[in-house]
């Protein structure tokens, strides 16, 4: 039995799922209205704004006669107020009003992309705020099958550097072991391959739990877990041999407590072995999509962040000596663009705790 999770009846477990569909679905629902309807309002206005000031010649000429003074051209500066006060439009010079068409198609291009992001974020607010965003957690990593596919020779690489055959009789730790085996518990293989029999795993989300219990079972290994998170390990000092944590830096709190707790827990001589997707490289337009994005992400996805740059804090923890790692980036099939673009820069290595 799994440690510090009640289990629950089947029937019941089918009556919160329903009911959490249905709500998810009623509250995208309300979300997207909401947002659509604020877009039309916004469409609406931006195009009668607009259409108001292209008329700003007319209405200027207008508002001259009415006064009996011929109209006359209007030698304004580009975007300074029209003092004629019968108009309460903007001129530019020579009449041409509001500005050029391309500025006002970027000003609706922005507005339009704020109102949809800020419409995601608000919908990632109201999943946390219900709890339901570590059920959909689980659904998302469980639809990420193709990533782990990718990343399986990078990782077969990485646990044979870092272990080769010396997992026999090691007390191995997984933290977020979820992540992992929710999709192909493909860590719990590659220990199994280093000679591991068991694994103690520490998850925060108790519904990964049935999942990682049915797949390290799959990959012959005997499971405990333990509820808890990356901060505070519940382990003593000094007490691991092994400590796994893939795409777990990503959504921890506080990165160094957390590297300060995986110092602590391992032995001497002792490896924590890592995977985190990262932050582009400053100035790309990858960063520059990570930056737009990385609210809706920690919204939808357990706090999850895109521009993380985990490196620099385990060198410190662990000192550069004795880290091994690599920089690499996802690749799509053929030359495309791999299908999670956002996660696509990546660090993985291992650092060892001197004797």
């Amino acid at each position: 039995m799994a440690a510090g999770f009640a289990p629950s009846r089947p029937w019941a477990r089918s009556r919160r799922r329903r009911a959490f569909a249905a709500g998810k679905t009623a509250l995208a629902a309300a979300i997207l209205t909401a947002t659509a309807t604020a877009t039309a309002v916004v469409v609406n206005s931006i195009t009668r704004v607009e259409s108001a000031v292209t008329r700003w010649p007319e209405l200027h000429d207008r508002g001259l006669r009415s006064r009996g003074r011929p109209p006359a051209p209007a030698k304004l500066r580009p975007f300074a107020p029209c003092r004629c006060g019968l108009c309460a439009a903007r001129a530019v010079e020579g009449g041409k009003a509001g500005g050029s068409s391309e500025s006002r198609r970027a000003y609706f291009a922005a507005t339009f992309g704020v109102l949809w992001v800020g419409g995601l974020w608000a919908a990632g607010q109201a999943v946390s705020s219900l709890g339901w965003d570590r059920q959909l957690f689980v659904q998302q990593m469980q639809g990420m099958a193709d990533y782990e596919q990718v990343v399986a020779p990078r990782k077969a690489e990485l646990f044979q550097a870092a272990l080769g055959d010396r997992g026999v009789g090691k007390r191995i730790v997984e933290v977020g072991v979820g992540r992992r085996s929710c999709r192909t518990g493909t860590n719990f293989g590659y220990l199994r391959q280093a000679g591991a029999s068991e694994v103690i795993a520490v998850e925060p989300n108790q519904y990964f739990v049935p999942v990682a219990t049915a797949a390290a079972r799959a990959a012959g290994l005997r499971l405990e877990v333990k509820e808890g998170t990356m901060e505070a390990l519940p382990f003593a000092t000094s007490s691991v041999d092994v400590l796994v944590g893939t795409l777990v830096l990503c959504s921890v709190a506080d990165v160094a407590r957390a590297l300060a707790e995986a110092r602590r827990v391992l032995r001497p001589g002792g490896r924590y072995i890592f995977t985190e997707h990262v932050a582009a490289p400053q100035g790309s337009w990858l960063r520059t999509a990570q930056d737009i994005m990385d609210p809706v992400q920690q919204s939808i996805a357990a706090g999850c962040h895109l521009v993380r740059e985990p490196l620099p804090a385990i060198t410190d923890v662990f000192g550069a000596s004795c880290v091994t790692s690599s920089r690499w980036e996802l690749e799509g099939a053929s030359g495309q663009l791999p299908n999670h673009l956002l996660l696509a820069p990546h660090i993985s290595g291992f650092a060892e705790v001197k004797m």
